[in-house]
């Protein structure tokens, strides 16, 4: 920043009072010169040998005044703009924004995500925000990899049982799974692969 800026020094008071004068762009492609540098830091590690690549992908809303953030109208006194986050897996403890998309708060969690998921050497990892089917069988069927939490209405038909390493920490079960979506019944994907069920700190 001080050498973008031709300052010797910046003090966070400073920066505040002098923010609305400093241009967007700037601080655009402040923050796209440091991800890139973190990701070519990173770029010949693999942290999970036996996974590959494994990015953890989440969302992050933020709210803006009454009058002044009326262009990101949500509701009815909300409104906020999402932070859609593609982070890079180092370890089990570190990770970093390699990807991200911004937008009003309108968008949902699912329509974010289409633009996140493009690294099909890439497993991608998501929460229950991210269901919607239609995605998963697009996913299924172009060779994206991903793990996701489905529905407890989700009808799924285990095809078969494999057995679990006995040094496996927190795998209950792992199977062959075909799941249909809710409410259609209409099978979406066939042999799944791998399905994984975690007990993780007693839950």
């Amino acid at each position: 920043m001080r050498e973008l800026t031709n300052l010797d020094e910046i003090h966070e008071s400073f920066l505040h009072r002098k923010l609305e004068k400093i241009p967007l762009d700037l601080i655009k492609n402040l923050c796209l010169r440091s991800m890139e540098q973190v990701s070519f830091h990173h770029q010949k590690e693999i942290p999970f040998p036996k996974i590959g690549k494994l990015n953890l992908v989440d969302a992050s809303e933020i709210s803006l005044p009454k009058k002044a953030g009326e262009w990101a109208y949500v509701q009815k006194d909300k409104n906020s703009i999402k932070v859609h986050m593609s982070y890079c897996l180092i370890n089990s403890q570190s990770a970093y924004p390699e990807k991200f998309i911004l937008s009003t708060g309108a968008v949902s969690d699912k329509e974010g995500v289409d633009y996140l998921v493009i690294d099909k050497d890439t497993t991608y990892v998501f929460d229950r925000g991210y269901i919607k089917y239609k995605n998963f069988y697009i996913w299924v069927k172009e060779g994206y990899l991903f793990v996701a939490r489905v529905n407890a209405n989700s009808k799924v038909k285990v095809l078969d049982e494999l057995p679990v390493p006995e040094k496996a920490v927190g795998i209950l079960r792992d199977c062959e799974a075909e799941i249909n979506v809710p409410k259609t019944c209409k099978l979406f994907a066939k042999l799944m692969g791998v399905a994984l069920v975690f007990a993780l700190h007693g839950d």
